[in-house]
């Protein structure tokens, strides 16, 4: 709605502030503009509008994918990469914890605002809503891989030697282990919306 162009008179209405902003910094406004959009800067909100739609489109994509393959098949996947995520986020904390200079990323890349980089993320409060989105996934997916190892149990002594020794016990380790890396860097970014997020997360699954 914002990107539809209206008369001036009529955009004076229902948006004065637009127009007051036009007449004051636009320099086509004093050479007769006749019409604009209520948004100050339409090309940027028309990103803006294909952005959501090419999101809304993959989110829809990726519902319809999921219906009819088993979300299993992506949870490991995504763990992996979260688990090495948070791994490298820790490992350039440790590093650079000492450091009183504005640390690189990566060791490679300064950042062009002071900040304290997180992994590949600027802004240390954007990689803990990374990986907020994927812990509770990987919290579910653990307790899930739990319960079904302790149910696949067999009974006795050589039992629960054999099932230490199966790939699903191995399944439940790794998962786990995905699971406490990626925790452990949400705490390390302290972010304090980051933190309550987490326990609200964690307490929810």
């Amino acid at each position: 709605v914002q990107l539809i162009p209206l008369p001036i008179a009529v955009l004076a209405r229902i948006s004065p502030g637009t127009e007051a902003f036009l007449r004051e910094f636009t320099l086509s406004y004093a050479s007769g503009l006749d019409r604009h959009a209520i948004s100050l800067a339409p090309r940027e909100t028309l990103t803006g509008l294909l952005l959501f739609a090419t999101l809304a489109i993959f989110l829809l994509g990726v519902a319809r994918l999921l219906s009819v393959v088993s979300v299993r098949t992506i949870v490991p996947p995504l763990l992996a990469f979260g688990g090495v995520l948070a791994l490298v986020g820790i490992a350039q904390h440790a590093l650079t914890a000492s450091d009183l200079r504005q640390p690189l990323i990566y060791g490679f890349w300064k950042p062009t605002f002071e900040s304290r980089p997180f992994g590949p993320f600027v802004n240390p409060n954007h990689f803990a809503g990374w990986m907020l989105m994927l812990f509770p996934v990987g919290l579910a997916a653990f307790f899930d891989s739990l319960v079904a190892t302790i149910r696949s149990a067999p009974g006795g002594r050589s039992g629960r030697i054999d099932l230490v020794s199966s790939p699903r016990f191995g399944a439940l380790i790794a998962t786990s282990g995905a699971v406490l890396l990626m925790g452990l860097s949400i705490v390390l970014t302290r972010s304090r919306s980051a933190l309550a997020a987490f326990v609200l997360a964690a307490g929810s699954v």
